[in-house]
């Protein structure tokens, strides 16, 4: 098994709603998340050489399953 360089083993796959994106374009309203963040999810990625298996499969869709409110919108 493949290991991580805190020696950990690397899994075969993850699943989950990280709670951050990498790119404003994921977000509706369009929001950067915090750099420092998105750096360490980068960096994950990268060390376990895993892609996001939905974005490499539909480069150029958009779809948003949720839609933050705002405060300058009306309901």
């Amino acid at each position: 098994m493949e290991r991580c360089s805190r020696g950990l083993p690397i899994p075969d796959f993850t699943l989950g709603d990280f709670n951050v994106t990498k790119d404003t374009i994921n977000r509706m309203p369009p929001k950067l998340d915090n750099k420092a963040v998105i750096a360490a999810l980068r960096d994950v990625q990268h060390e376990w050489n895993m892609r996001d298996t939905w974005h490499w499969a539909n480069p150029t869709e958009n779809v948003f399953m949720y839609r933050a409110q705002t405060q300058n919108e009306r309901i």
